[in-house]
């Protein structure tokens, strides 16, 4: 691309969604200063051009931009730029998840997985254990480190259910045993 470009394909991308509900997911990469990097002039003028519609927006009320993410980084956009601060009406702030409701969506990655998996009851603590781990990280992703850790698990699994068919110790695999994640998945 070139300086000019940007604007334009920005533009277009914001008069899409004129009318309607905009939504930005995480925002703040616009406005993240990388040293002197050659697209800083790319990220100034996408930004310049979501500040424009935001103000013509604020004055028509025909459309709804939202810009989500994690709190810190939005605030610290924000309050970087004089034009968010006066064009941005409202913050809305959500909780975390609490364990349980990751692990409810870690189950349903899960049963989603091919083939499909079930956590078994004694798993549950060794599943609450690392996703307490995993919350404890500043980058944590909620959902998406959901996915991420029942890919992985799921992977584990598989390889444990791939040993057990070549041990050829004539127990019978049955399908509960190849779709049950277990605690020794998470070791």
């Amino acid at each position: 691309g070139y300086v000019g470009q940007t604007a334009i394909k920005t533009r277009q991308a914001l008069n899409e969604g004129r009318y309607g509900v905009i939504l930005i997911d995480e925002a703040y990469i616009l406005t993240i200063d990388e040293g002197g990097s050659s697209n800083n002039s790319f990220r100034q003028e996408a930004v310049t051009e979501m500040l424009l519609f935001l103000e013509e927006e604020q004055k028509s009320g025909d459309t709804i931009v939202i810009l989500a993410g994690y709190t810190e980084p939005l605030e610290k956009m924000i309050k970087s730029h004089k034009g968010f601060s006066s064009r941005v009406e409202n913050m809305i702030y959500f909780d975390e998840y609490t364990n349980e409701q990751c692990l409810s969506i870690f189950k349903g990655f899960l049963a989603k997985a091919k083939p499909s998996c079930v956590l078994a009851d004694d798993a549950e603590a060794y599943a609450i254990s690392q996703i307490e781990q995993m919350k404890s990280q500043d980058d944590f992703g909620n959902g998406r480190d959901m996915r991420v850790l029942a890919k992985k698990i799921v992977a584990v699994h598989n390889n444990r259910i791939v040993k057990l068919l070549q041990n050829e110790s004539g127990d019978e695999l049955t399908d509960e045993i190849i779709s049950t994640i277990t605690s020794e998945d998470f070791e």
